[in-house]
């Protein structure tokens, strides 16, 4: 079950990145994406073929990455809006040409 505590981790991770979107808390975002990067990198590759994984193991970390990309998307979305607002903050900032 180790295997599914590492993505269960990765989980946690990516709910504290969508907690720090939230917060509009980048540098911490940015801290988490990394730490997270990293985490993702050292997971071993399985596949619901493989035969040393119990297959209900394997759907468990099925629904453990989708619930990853689900809440993964949100992210993206809030970064999204949060840059669109910032653009706009930035073209109200700049001086009047003539």
């Amino acid at each position: 079950m180790e295997i599914e505590r590492q993505y269960l981790a990765v989980l946690d991770l990516t709910h504290q990145m969508f907690l720090a979107t939230n917060a509009q808390d980048w540098d911490e975002l940015t801290r988490l994406e990394l730490q997270r990067t990293q985490m993702v990198a050292a997971l071993p590759t399985i596949s619901s073929k493989s035969p040393l994984i119990d297959p209900a193991l394997a759907r468990r970390i099925a629904e453990i990455i989708v619930e990853i990309e689900r809440e993964n998307t949100d992210i993206v979305e809030q970064v999204q809006v949060w840059q669109k607002h910032v653009k706009i903050l930035l073209r109200l900032d700049k001086p009047a040409t003539v």
